[in-house]
């Protein structure tokens, strides 16, 4: 994955009713990162724009492992 480019946030995010929730926004944002920016394929599939592939653990990798988790158990 590339780290290059760039993500739009729109300040009516701040409405959103997870947003006062640090972890949640946390993993929402991650994923937002992570997602496909064009359509490819990965292990025999095809990921459109804006898709992504991600288990439970790699996400937790790169957010806090406890942060995750309590959100995860919701």
């Amino acid at each position: 994955m590339a780290n290059e480019g760039f993500i739009k946030l729109y300040r009516k995010m701040l409405e959103w009713g997870w947003y006062d929730d640090g972890p949640t926004k946390d993993v929402f944002i991650h994923l937002l990162l992570i997602a496909s920016y064009e359509d490819k394929f990965y292990r025999g599939i095809t990921l459109e724009r804006g898709q992504v592939v991600a288990t439970a653990s790699e996400i937790s990798n790169h957010v806090k492992k406890r942060k995750f988790y309590r959100i995860y158990d919701k």
